[in-house]
């Protein structure tokens, strides 16, 4: 052939050309016995420079031309077999830059003289759709050093060999344990509610003495539910550690109202028809008007000037009063009320104060004088959502007309806030409670002379009657204050009565049938002895009695101006407190589980230590290493001054025989 070809004339469409000419031998057929050299792998764009062999350019992976594309390695693979014509094998090390080197002979070769001898086109290009090389071939011409990934797949890190399962927030055992937990509370709380009704339908009546209260049962039950008696024997280990405190005992009380303030807007009477012959048919006859001649004063004024009511509207006004939210109106009422006198004093009878009391929230019970009282250990009341302005204006109304009552009502009306003072949730409010204090003060106050002695006996009588328990007889005498001497009389015959327990100490003055002998013998009594049964609120009010009735201790009889009869007072005095200390000391020295033991121990100590400042006709001497001669009496003092004399007649005898002789 005539000069160098390019490879490119080889891979032009002409079919001409592939039919006749000569065909160029490689060099490697030329010489067979030349060792095969593998040329250096070429960058993507760079040319293979060689004199004697053709130049072929290595596009990019990514060019495009209208020739098929590069051949799959496994065809590459099987281009690299000998040809039969003996030309060299290609090994495979060299087998991986066999797609992108190729060595083409030139066709100037002597030996070559046609193209038959090189290898289809086909061969070398195979189409694009050829598969990819299995896994088997690709190993064969990998290299020696395997190529890792570049990206490492991190979900199958330390995969743990065992089959893990799936964990849910809720499964189906969880979910019957929840349901049964449910079911064991709902069925706990209502055997509590359950107890907790009985108990309220058992606190009405007073359990027998000696026996375990209803309250104290239901307590058990309770714990029985909560504990349960296992093999160890839980739950009577439990309640005798709880026996031993005051863990289950509840303070007693009694409540003079409902525990609910019912609307008073239903329990009105409708307005009294008031005959045309009556001077106030004329205010009272357009209904509209009616509020308006009570606020505005105009009614009180009629009354002040000696316009009468009419007793229907007198009565009418009076339960409108004790019914009535507005503050305006119901101070208008009673002032109307307070300038009626005379129907003050005639109609306003003990039935009727029962009534009023009753309109102001008060019980059946309560509100009857001779009822008994009995506390229980019952839940609580606080008188939530009361209004206590009501029962303010009633307490203002009896003390302004206090001077018109008769002497029945008067006494009526002081046992009665006597019994409402009992509740202690009233007592504690102050204003209410200095408020009932003025109103039984200025009863008190008008109460003729000779009417009080048979006053204090039966007021005295109805409260001892119907209260029996220490704690409220206490509540009852602190109700009434002690700055008058009308007041200080009955609170001291009331105290005076329920210390000793008899009903004949109110017949007479408290000062005159004051005997400290008496007070000292009663103490003495095995009723205030501590035992494991003593109920020690009960006690503390009892010692709390007994300060209130000795008071001062002094009495018609005695003259502290005598020196003998203050040092025999003075001993009586030492040996009462003594004997409080005494059972003060019975009490021991309680933890804080047993508050009742506290409170009691404190209220004992507190009421020995005032006997012994106040009731003294002289403070009593102090003794101290300095001035002991002041506190010893003259008859102690006899010893000394026979040993002072026998010592000095020694000395006068002993200074004489020394003495020389005078000249």
């Amino acid at each position: 052939m005539s000069g160098n070809k390019s490879i490119r004339d080889f891979f032009r469409p002409n079919p001409a050309v592939t039919g006749s000419g000569p065909q160029p031998k490689t060099t490697a057929a030329a010489s067979p016995k030349t060792k095969f050299k593998t040329p250096s792998v070429p960058t993507f764009g760079s040319e293979i420079k060689n004199p004697n062999v053709a130049t072929v350019k290595i596009e990019p992976p990514g060019y495009s031309s209208s020739l098929s594309p590069p051949p799959g390695s496994a065809d590459l693979n099987s281009g690299l077999t000998p040809p039969e014509d003996g030309a060299p094998a290609v090994s495979a090390k060299n087998a991986s830059f066999a797609s992108s080197t190729r060595v083409v002979p030139s066709s100037d070769d002597e030996d070559s003289d046609s193209d038959s001898d090189l290898p289809d086109l086909r061969d070398i290009f195979p189409a694009s759709t050829a598969p990819k090389p299995t896994a088997a071939v690709t190993q064969a011409v990998a290299p020696s050093t395997p190529n890792a990934s570049r990206y490492q797949d991190m979900s199958n890190f330390h995969c743990s060999p065992l089959a893990v399962l799936p964990k849910y927030k809720y499964d189906l055992k969880a979910l019957i344990s929840q349901a049964e937990s449910e079911e064991a509370t709902e069925a706990s709380s209502k055997r509590v509610k359950a107890m907790l009704a009985e108990r309220e339908a058992e606190e009405e009546s007073k359990a027998s003495e000696g026996v375990i209260s209803p309250a104290s049962k239901n307590h058990r039950a309770l714990l029985a539910t909560m504990v349960g008696n296992d093999e160890e024997g839980g739950f009577h280990k439990v309640t005798r550690a709880l026996d031993r405190t005051e863990t289950t005992n509840s303070e007693k009380r009694w409540y003079f109202f409902e525990a609910k303030d019912n609307s008073p807007s239903g329990r009105k009477r409708p307005f009294p028809t008031v005959p045309k012959s009556s001077p106030w048919s004329k205010e009272f006859s357009n209904s509209k008007m009616r509020t308006q001649i009570f606020m505005s004063g105009f009614a009180e004024d009629m009354v002040a000037f000696g316009k009468a009511l009419p007793d229907e509207l007198f009565l009418w006004i009076l339960d409108e009063a004790c019914l009535e939210t507005s503050d305006v109106l119901r101070t208008a009422y009673f002032n109307t009320l307070r300038e009626s006198k005379e129907q003050i004093h005639r109609l306003l009878s003990p039935q009727v104060v029962e009534k009023m009391f009753r309109s102001l929230g008060g019980t059946e019970i309560a509100t009857s004088v001779a009822g008994k009282v009995r506390a229980s250990s019952g839940l609580n009341q606080n008188y939530s959502n009361r209004d206590w302005s009501r029962l303010r204006s009633a307490m203002q109304f009896f003390m302004e007309s206090a001077k018109s009552l008769q002497q029945n009502t008067r006494e009526h009306v002081i046992c009665m806030v006597l019994r409402m003072n009992m509740d202690d949730i009233v007592a504690k409010i102050v204003d209410l409670h200095d408020l009932t204090q003025a109103t039984i003060r200025r009863l008190c106050r008008y109460t003729p002379d000779d009417s009080w002695e048979n006053s204090c006996q039966s007021i005295s009588k109805i409260l001892f009657e119907s209260v029996t328990q220490p704690f409220l007889r206490l509540q009852i005498v602190e109700a009434i204050s002690c700055v008058s001497p009308r007041t200080h009389d009955l609170r001291r015959r009331l105290a005076m009565c329920f210390y000793f327990s008899d009903l004949s100490y109110s017949q007479a003055h408290s000062h005159t049938s004051t005997n400290l002998d008496k007070f000292i013998d009663r103490i003495e009594n095995p009723i205030f002895k501590t035992t494991p049964e003593t109920d020690y609120r009960e006690l503390g009010s009892l010692i709390a009695l007994l300060d209130i009735a000795v008071d001062d201790g002094r009495s018609p009889g005695l003259d502290l101006t005598d020196k003998v009869s203050a040092e025999h007072f003075d001993e009586d005095v030492d040996y009462l407190v003594a004997i409080i200390k005494e059972v003060m000391r019975g009490i021991g020295n309680p933890g804080a589980a047993f508050i009742s033991k506290i409170e009691a121990k404190e209220k004992i100590e507190l009421v020995s230590q005032r006997i012994a400042d106040t009731m003294r006709s002289k403070p009593k001497p102090k003794l101290t290493h300095f001035d002991m001669h002041h506190g010893k009496l003259g008859e102690n003092l006899k010893a000394e001054k026979v040993g002072m004399s026998s010592f000095l007649s020694k000395m006068k005898g002993v200074k004489t025989e020394n003495t020389p002789p005078v000249k």
